[in-house]
């Protein structure tokens, strides 16, 4: 709705209508940082979207650091919504931002057209065009004259670029006169403050010379031989259209799951009461690796935020933080909302704070912390928080010490105690580990009573890692703790199992804590999902593994007679028997700055003019192409709503009579706007690569494009993510290839889904492929060993047309009582292709390790290749093309493979080219994936191979907790051979009839 913010919310503009200038500030020049907003852009005003460092200096009270902070700020969101997003800029604040409100303004860069009768072009923050209008406009824009000349352009010209600034100008302008004119579109990652996200948002808009059309291929490193120069250009058409990533070009293919998805349980909002006294909910919380890149995903943000406030949370304790940054993002959405969910929260939207521990252990690559969120405005104090540390040269009593926190919650005050204990692994090989954990807690809560003599209420809360009900917390029991939780109620969760397996997580209350219960706790199941939350390959996945807890105590008395305001300087403990000290140490709480001092107030001003626009010009129909269907229900509903009775709940996750009648969307997916403006980065950032069509020939004689590709954990699932099968049969297309070989199959089903898609496309972007499409076959193998939680299995997949038939494959064996020559057998295929035929051995060997501690079995394995090699020799007499690819786990360079090279193999890769990639090293630092040529197959040899580096990314990639990851971490590999003649006598039709060992 940021389109309607602008049109409806007056702005006052004191404009000196003789001199077209803003009055009380000098400048006048922020036409000349970026001529092409001009059209957009009122006059005099600078656009935050789009400004440079030193225009925004411009503004009052702005200096150099603070501009900084606006253009990283602005990098970070994707790009301002509204002015007042200013405000939440480091050095900007609320008192800035009134200062330059009426110098600033907001805007999306309009896309123009040249074409004759649309000089109009198309704007999204000021048109009513629908987005079919609008991605239309997109396409002629790439398809016109309009690309900017990266080698002749100077600085205001490339300004013009979407996406590049005065800096990003003047470093292009700057490395040009230093290295000489660009040679490649993709050699502007080489200057500063370009990388491979911005080079993919701005590729379509430049071009080398002022041709109409650029040419280049799918990102391949190509080895040639001087004889053959001209060899590996891909000839014929070339394509004049650069599509959109075509699995994101249809709009409705994404917005839909995602909007029938994602909706929120109804609910009234908690009125922190129950038989008329004032109650508090306590909760536990693990958030499973919590970074604060999982905090910025907008689906996890909205689930964790939204499901604090629709049960009426007021404290918190959360475990497996991942880092001391993360919980600050809940808290600052609680107190200054940008989701439009919690903006429209219409309860109790709380004033809170939080505190952090130190590290309270190790996790999976990681620091572990703990921490506490609270609600200040329902009389929630902390007076004092601490982490349980161990003296020197004594071994840990807990392998993450719990973090103790002493609370005061109007009258009633407490002492919680946040743990995340052992867990047992996979096997229990733990458990006894756990058990030893479990045993210290009396002597933790011992100690506790006597740094707080007369403190009664302690509540020991967070991930136990074990059934409550086992007898190894009879201990607990002993001492008249009780777990409050219901009896039976599980608390994991996973797509796979929502309704849950396993009781790990308690609150465990003292026999005076009792006394102050409610009666009512629960374990929240609902709404723990998104649509914006990665689900291995796909979306809509579960915030944790764990689900919240809850427990409700009365606030209006306390039992005891302990002050907790006094803060000891260290908690002290002896452990029984062996006179040992811990000691819980005081904490340097990393408690938050106070929030909300600068109230959004004019959000809810926007939601009611939005409202008396509805009603007085009638109902939304459409916003931008989309029905508005959503929001009408919001606004019709509204006359539904009354006064919502008080009702007893008997359960947290039992909600009362919703407010409004109809379940609406959630709340970051109702504002169409708000999701549209990712999606149409999306577009922008994502297509496929100019490329001609390849014909199959070098020097006019036929040839053959045979490829290996580790594609990482290749199940069924990741198959069935249209990013990673636009990625993988486009890679396929572009590059010409015949015959691939894939490793890290993790089923056999897999393949099947490329196989399907090269013949049957369904996506759009296969669908409108103008090159040879080809006829496609698979072959995969038995499970040739283990990988991480499967089998593995390999797999070959090969084009009819191109003449290639698959004659036999076969699985090396384990002879009997031998010991396994390879840890994931070679998958072994023989094919003719024309009138040559060889025999493809696709390997996969051991991985060294982290740490290289399975480097000598790799080295074995490797020494194990002669041997193989040997035995194919022996199995089909007189054949000397032979070809071994896949993923060797080392770089052909090493000593190790001197032993192929005596054999007269080469590895035919072009060298010192890597072969790994990943989204935070896409230019790779590893060589593991080869293709070794026997002498024979030289002689087939064109010259031509290379390593496929470029767009093996997709925007509908989960990339950690964000999109726009690669398909794998290995790129593919191909070499190009002759088929027009076979220099050996063997015939491979024949097939052997005895298993293939060594």
């Amino acid at each position: 709705m940021g389109a309607v913010n602008s049109c409806c919310i007056p702005k006052n503009r004191d404009y000196d209508h003789d001199n077209k200038k803003l009055k009380k500030h000098r400048r006048n020049l922020s036409a000349t940082f970026n001529m092409s907003m001009m059209d957009e852009t009122p006059q005099n005003m600078i656009n935050i979207n789009f400004a440079a460092e030193e225009e925004l200096m411009t503004l009052p009270g702005i200096n150099r650091a603070t501009a900084q902070n606006i253009i990283e700020y602005r990098k970070q969101i994707g790009g301002f919504k509204k002015v007042e997003d200013l405000a939440l800029v480091s050095g900007v604040g609320a008192a800035k931002l009134n200062t330059i409100r009426n110098e600033v303004c907001v805007s999306v860069k309009r896309m123009t057209s040249t074409t004759e009768g649309n000089s109009g072009g198309s704007s999204l923050s000021g048109s009513n065009k629908d987005l079919e209008v609008f991605t239309n406009d997109l396409v002629k824009k790439k398809n016109g004259n309009l690309k900017m000349n990266i080698n002749s352009s100077n600085v205001f010209q490339l300004m013009k670029i979407n996406g590049v600034g005065q800096s990003l100008a003047e470093n292009i302008v700057t490395y040009r006169d230093k290295k000489g004119p660009f040679k490649s579109i993709d050699d502007l990652v080489k200057v500063k403050g370009i990388g491979n996200s911005i080079l993919s948002a701005i590729r379509y808009q430049v071009c080398l010379d002022d041709s109409e059309d650029q040419t280049f291929m799918n990102g391949n490193v190509t080895h040639k031989d001087d004889s053959n120069s001209n060899s590996s250009s891909l000839n014929t058409t070339t394509c004049t259209n650069r599509h959109l990533s075509e699995s994101t070009e249809n709009m409705l293919d994404i917005l839909e799951p995602i909007i029938r998805s994602s909706s929120r349980p109804k609910v009234a909002p908690f009125n922190f009461k129950h038989k008329n006294k004032g109650v508090v909910r306590i909760a536990s919380w693990n958030v499973e690796r919590f970074d604060e890149e999982k905090a910025n995903n907008p689906g996890v943000k909205e689930v964790i935020c939204m499901t604090i406030l629709e049960n009426g949370f007021g404290l918190i304790a959360f475990q497996e933080l991942a880092d001391e940054k993360a919980l600050e993002k809940i808290c600052e959405e609680l107190n200054t909302p940008s989701l439009p969910c919690t903006k429209k929260w219409s309860g109790r939207g709380g004033k809170w704070k939080f505190v952090v521990s130190e590290a309270t252990g190790r996790m999976y690559q990681s620091n572990e912390y703990n921490g506490f969120l609270y609600d200040v405005s329902q009389g929630i104090t902390l007076n004092h928080s601490a982490l349980l540390e161990k003296p020197d040269n004594s071994p840990k009593p807990f392998t993450r010490a719990p973090f103790i926190g002493t609370f005061k919650m109007k009258k009633f005050d407490c002492i919680v105690v946040s743990v995340h204990m052992k867990a047992t692994g996979l096997a229990n090989e733990d458990l006894n580990r756990l058990q030893e954990e479990i045993d210290k807690v009396p002597q933790l809560i011992k100690a506790i009573e006597q740094q707080y003599p007369g403190e009664e209420d302690i509540i020991m809360l967070g991930d136990f890692n074990l059934d409550p009900q086992k007898e190894d917390f009879d201990i607990m029991r002993k001492k008249g703790y009780e777990n409050c939780v219901p009896v039976g109620e599980y608390t994991n969760i996973s797509n796979n199992n929502l309704k849950g397996s396993q009781t790990y997580d308690h609150i465990w209350i003292t026999s005076s804590t009792k006394k102050t219960f409610s009666g009512y706790s629960g374990v929240v199941r609902e709404g723990l999902t998104s649509p914006l939350i990665p689900k291995g390959w796909g979306w809509g996945g579960v915030v944790s593994d764990h689900c919240p807890v809850w427990t409700e105590l009365y606030t209006g008395k306390d039992f005891d007679t302990a002050d907790l305001t006094i803060t000891p300087d260290a908690i002290k403990f002896t452990l029984d028997g062996n006179g040992d000290t811990y000691t819980v140490s005081d904490h340097d709480t990393m408690c938050a700055d106070e929030f909300g001092k600068f109230k959004c107030y004019f959000d809810l001003f926007n939601w009611d003019i939005y409202r008396r626009i509805y009603h007085y010009f009638g109902k939304f129909h459409s916003f931008y192409g989309f029905n508005m269907g959503i929001v009408n229900s919001c606004f019709d509903c509204e006359s539904q709503v009354g006064e919502v009775e008080e009702k007893e709940v008997k359960r947290n996750y039992e909600v009362t009579e919703t407010i409004c009648m109809n379940k609406h969307l959630s709340e970051s997916t109702e504002n169409m706007i708000n999701l549209l403006e990712p999606i149409i980065t999306i577009i922008k950032s994502s297509s496929r690569p100019q490329v001609t069509q390849f014909n199959f020939k070098h020097k006019n004689k036929g040839v053959v494009r045979i490829a290996s590709w580790n594609v990482e954990r290749f199940d069924e699932d990741k198959a069935n993510n249209p990013g990673v099968r636009e990625v993988v049969c486009m890679t396929i297309l572009e590059n010409g290839l015949g015959l691939v070989a894939f490793q890290e199959l993790a089923d056999k089903m897999a393949l099947e889904k490329i196989c399907e898609e090269l013949n049957t496309p369904s996506l759009s972007c296969t669908k409108k492929w103008h090159g040879h499409r080809g006829e496609w076959k698979f072959v995969v193998s038995e499970a040739t060993g283990r990988m991480y939680r499967s089998n593995e299995y390999n797999g070959f997949l090969y084009d009819s047309s191109q003449g290639i038939t698959f004659n036999h494959s076969e699985l090396l064996e384990k002879a009997k009582k031998a010991p396994k020559a390879f840890t994931r057998a070679p998958f072994i295929g023989t094919f003719k292709i024309k009138k040559f035929d060889c025999v493809i051995v696709s390997v996969h060997l051991k991985a060294t390790g982290l740490g290289n501690e399975d480097l000598s079995r790799l080295q074995e394995e490797i020494d194990k290749v002669p041997e193989l090699i040997n035995a194919i020799e022996q199995r089909y007499p007189g054949e000397e093309d032979i070809i071994i690819l896949g993923d060797f786990n080392l770089d052909p360079q090493k000593e190790d493979f001197d032993i192929l090279r005596k054999k007269d193999y080469d590895n035919c890769l072009p060298v010192g080219e890597f072969t790994n990639i990943s989204n935070s090293n896409p230019k790779g630092s590893q060589t593991y994936d080869h293709m070794w040529i026997s002498n024979g197959t030289r002689k087939a040899f064109s010259g031509n191979s290379g390593v496929i580096r470029g767009n093996l990314t997709s925007p509908l990639i989960p990339n950690g907790w964000s999109w726009g990851g690669f398909v794998s971490d290995h790129c593919p590999v191909w070499t190009e051979l002759y088929t027009g003649k076979d220099y050996d006598s063997a015939d491979l039709s024949v097939i052997p009839d005895t298993n293939f060992t060594l």
